[in-house]
């Protein structure tokens, strides 16, 4: 046998170039056919496969410097790490909640799609109508519609018998809905299929094409690509991410802003009703006791006492700031509330502050669970419930030495001062109580001062905040598709076995 083989090389071996030529120019039609063959099948698939477009835009990511910022109790109060981690604004712009922000933007729940001869096309903003959800039966479940035009402005749902006109309200399984016109005359005999999708699976599908890459040299330029079966609506989605990752970033630097704003307009409001009834009892009681001239009858006797009351006013005022944190901590309904808990707003106090501010980390971090659609029942909810509470026993303790210092303090200037006011007790009983009254304006004054004080600090800085990114590029809707590639199809077709290549591409095998 090896010497068979032996003679079969040697034979092949002796075959000239004709020789070849003619053993083998019998199969030529076969080869053509099979080649013609692979270009029709190359061309069938590439007329009716659904073409995918591609869109792509850029953006900078900003760090921001929070150096400049003087205030202590800013820095516990809106946090003073705002650092960016590119990873991290990648993942976020990739992120599910980004991304239903766009949808409901763009209104992306609602897909139009022209049924075609040969094949469908998605019609998107290029359908000659829009649909309007007036009521979804089941908006955890998705569903499909089938338009058809009698005529340019008559059509039938799911080929049904009764007809309906643009703005009339229609009723099926689904819910309640209506078409409006877009402007075009729809013609007749077209049909389109409409489907609405949940917001948080179409997010998460949507999410999941979102392609984010960072740009070569370090620069924290992204770049982003979407792949749609639309060009127009892969670039308006690319653009629409980007111009909402830009909002929600203004949004998230503003939120702790807004939370302090809040608390100290609640405290405002309190404080002026408190002031306008004392002010009310005070003016009364003057006029009712002929209290006219009430500077020069107590001139001698402030004059003893005023460096005295002038500290303990600043006590009374430290004890009444620490009366309004340990209210709002003992309050049930405050207990899991996305308002940050001030800290000092003028006591000075570092352990306070740092138990304040682990307090309202666990707070941001468990709301930052449930934002995730993690439910309350999941254990890292509760966990992080258990550290709130642990974090607050631990601040309402710290409160309580604190009150206790202030009142220790506040009882030694009482004792200090004791004999100076002595000297009241020779004045009229209702000029004593008037003074008395007087010393409480001031007190819910001064602590009114401050808190405006702050409140207008804190708008400063809401005004100032800026995005932390800037578009560079945007996306533009291109004409030529990326899916399928035509010329590799072309080339696989007229390669050696290539309509048995085409034919397995097609079948995505």
């Amino acid at each position: 046998m090896d010497e068979q083989i032996k003679t079969g090389k040697t034979e092949q071996g002796n075959l000239s170039l004709k020789d070849i030529f003619y053993k083998y120019v019998r199969f030529l039609p076969l080869f053509i056919l099979s080649v013609a063959l692979a270009l029709l099948i190359a061309y069938t698939y590439l007329r009716y496969a659904n073409q995918v477009y591609s869109a792509g835009g850029s953006m900078l990511i900003k760090s921001e410097n929070n150096n400049n910022r003087s205030d202590k109790v800013e820095d516990i109060l809106m946090g003073n790490n705002r650092s960016q981690n590119i990873q991290s604004e990648i993942e976020i712009l990739k992120s599910r909640p980004l991304m239903a922000r766009v949808i409901n933007k763009l209104n992306l729940q609602f897909g139009y799609v022209a049924k075609g001869r040969i094949k469908d096309q998605n019609v998107y903003k290029q359908a000659p109508f829009s649909v309007q959800a007036l009521r979804i039966a089941d908006s955890a479940r998705g569903f499909a519609m089938k338009v058809k035009f009698d005529n340019a402005n008559q059509f039938r749902i799911n080929n049904e018998s009764v007809k309906f006109g643009f703005e009339q309200v229609f009723e099926n399984r689904n819910g309640v809905f209506m078409l409006t016109r877009n402007g075009v005359l729809p013609t007749a005999g077209t049909e389109y299929n409409l489907t609405w999708h949940p917001l948080e699976s179409l997010a998460g599908r949507l999410a999941r094409t979102v392609k984010v890459q960072p740009k070569a040299g370090g620069t924290g330029i992204l770049v982003i690509d979407l792949e749609a079966a639309n060009p127009q609506m892969a670039a308006d989605i690319v653009n629409s991410l980007m111009i909402q990752y830009d909002s929600m970033t203004v949004e998230q630097n503003n939120f702790s802003t807004d939370q302090i704003i809040g608390f100290i307009d609640g405290r405002l409001d309190k404080l002026k009703k408190e002031l306008d009834s004392i002010q009310s009892n005070l003016l009364a009681y003057r006029q009712k006791n002929n209290l006219i001239n009430v500077e020069t009858q107590s001139d001698a006797y402030f004059a003893k006492i005023s460096a005295a009351d002038n500290l303990l006013n600043e006590q009374m005022m430290r004890l009444a700031v620490t009366d309004l944190v340990d209210e709002y901590l003992k309050d049930k309904k405050n207990q899991y509330n996305k308002v940050v808990v001030p800290s000092s707003l003028g006591l000075e106090d570092i352990t306070l502050n740092e138990l304040v501010s682990g307090y309202n980390k666990a707070q941001l971090e468990r709301q930052g669970l449930l934002e995730s659609h993690i439910p309350p029942e999941n254990p890292s909810v509760k966990e992080a419930e258990a550290l709130i509470e642990q974090q607050r026993q631990s601040v309402l303790e710290a409160l309580n030495n604190i009150r206790s210092s202030y009142s220790q303090a506040i009882s030694t200037i009482k004792g200090q001062s004791s004999k100076e006011q002595g000297e009241l007790q020779a004045m009229p009983f209702k000029m004593k109580e008037m003074i008395e009254m007087e010393r409480q304006v001031t007190t819910k004054l001064a602590l009114y001062s401050l808190l405006e004080g702050k409140r207008e600090e804190a708008a400063i800085t809401r005004a100032s905040t800026i995005s932390n990114s800037k578009i560079i590029d945007k996306a533009t809707a291109s004409q030529l598709p990326v899916k399928p590639d035509r010329r590799m199809i072309q080339i696989l077709a007229i390669a050696p076995d290539g309509s048995k290549a085409v034919y397995n591409f097609s079948l995505g095998t």
